[in-house]
């Protein structure tokens, strides 16, 4: 058994806000057909560049495929192996030449391949503009490099394309939370609230059952302050579901902060006595009730009684969700491991809560229930690296190396511009190849873990 990974080492992965990232090249192997028609001096100085590659010795593997280039012959599969070699090297500017030749004498099948080699040129230059205009033509191919698109589009500020590649997706994949949590990303970072009020009133008109959509709604009047709005759209939310928890909150907090702390208790009571509602959020209606009680004396008794109401319920007033961090801070992880579980019954797509609950069974050595755990999150999150990550621990403690270093290799083409992220990755190769006695390899992943780290 290998040594276990405890989860403090794992922790850093939580925060990561994870994005859609290239795929690995299904191209590596050379296809005798690629070579064309082709002399047999060809084929030997190109098999022997293949070979050096095989043992990293790139300027060798240069040096034979420069030699066939002198034979005067215009074949895609010379620049493509160029570009390889120098991307080893770290010789970006050559990479991109060759892979850009490549490119140009490729069909369009071979195409695709070499452009996710150029992308990791880009990847490393850090390269977003020329990045995005590559991605362009990926996604015509694989609408989900549109995702890493509307990322990189947001890196450098660009809001409108942010915005258009954003809505190409939506057009495919459909609306979903984690579309309009990106959306408004690009509607707070761009402060154009008049578009996002514009947009969720449409919403709203298009899907009324969407109690989210109000929600969101009413987030956007906040920040214009537009009070009358908020309380509108709240009342109108309140006739289709008059128990969204999300409305209790807002109702509560907007009509004490208008004053009106008769409207607000009903709610504030709502929210101290529902159990589904985090408790941050109880605190906060409790503590914006106390500031008023606390200049108002005439108050203070609902307060007295809204705070024996909280005392009462006290941790059985949490979410399984909210239960399980409770849990977990007070060294319970076992519990813990529970209460999410349970929570993951009403939140079964819920990304954050599937990664703690894989974190936690690596460390509570379930490592057969994290790699069944990870297995399936990735058929709901397939472009998310850190399931890759994952799945590939668990698979290293439960001695299958070789199901370890495919998983994670195949990962490992949906990390961009994640250092800590990459490092795990190569650690975790380093060790697999280990256990099956390949040094060369075991060596070159802990090296590349080094070189991140630089």
């Amino acid at each position: 058994m290998m040594k276990h990974k405890p989860l403090f080492y794992l922790l850093f992965l939580l925060g990561f806000v994870l994005m859609a990232q290239p795929q690995e090249d299904l191209a590596s192997a050379v296809n005798q057909d690629d070579l064309g028609n082709v002399s047999d001096q060809f084929q030997e100085l190109f098999f022997k560049a293949i070979a050096q590659r095989a043992i990293e010795n790139q300027e060798q593997a240069i040096e034979n495929l420069e030699k066939i280039k002198k034979l005067d012959l215009e074949e895609m599969v010379i620049y493509l192996e160029l570009g390889k070699n120098h991307l080893d090297l770290k010789n970006h500017k050559e990479a991109e030449e060759n892979f850009l030749k490549a490119i140009d004498l490729a069909n369009d099948k071979q195409k695709f391949h070499i452009q996710e080699n150029l992308l990791k040129v880009y990847k490393a230059q850090k390269n977003y503009k020329k990045g995005i205009k590559l991605l362009e033509s990926l996604s015509k191919n694989d609408i989900d490099y549109l995702a890493l698109k509307v990322n990189l589009h947001l890196i450098i500020n660009q809001y409108k394309e942010a915005e258009k590649s954003l809505n190409q997706l939506v057009e495919v994949r459909g609306n979903s939370n984690q579309l309009y949590n990106l959306r408004d990303v690009i509607f707070k970072e761009s402060e154009d609230y008049k578009s996002a009020i514009k947009f969720y009133q449409n919403q709203i008109k298009q899907t009324p059952e969407n109690q989210d959509l109000y929600i969101r709604l009413i987030g956007f009047y906040k920040l214009q302050g537009k009070t009358k709005k908020i309380e509108e759209t709240a009342l109108q939310l309140e006739k289709i579901a008059p128990n969204n928890q999300d409305l209790q909150v807002v109702l509560s907090l907007f009509y004490i902060s208008e004053g009106k702390v008769n409207k607000a208790f009903p709610y504030a009571e709502k929210v101290v006595n529902n159990n589904q509602i985090p408790e941050e959020q109880k605190v906060q209606v409790i503590s914006t009730f106390k500031e008023i009680a606390e200049n108002n004396p005439a108050y203070k008794s609902q307060l007295i009684n809204l705070l024996d109401q909280a005392i009462e319920e006290g941790k059985s007033s949490a979410s399984n969700r909210e239960l399980g961090n409770f849990q977990l801070k007070n060294n319970q992880p076992e519990k813990a491991l529970a209460s999410y579980k349970k929570a993951l019954v009403d939140q079964p797509n819920n990304f954050q809560l599937l990664k703690k609950i894989i974190l936690l069974e690596i460390d509570l050595l379930k490592f057969e229930d994290a790699e069944k755990s990870a297995t399936e999150a990735l058929d709901q999150f397939p472009a998310q690296a850190v399931l890759y990550l994952l799945n590939g621990i668990a698979k290293n403690n439960l001695d299958q190396p070789e199901k370890a270093i495919e998983i994670l290799e195949e990962g490992l083409s949906y990390v961009f511009d994640q250092p800590e992220l990459e490092v795990a990755f190569f650690e975790q190769l380093s060790e697999a190849h280990s256990v099956l006695g390949n040094e060369k390899e075991t060596e070159k992943f802990k090296n590349k873990a080094l070189d991140v780290k630089k």
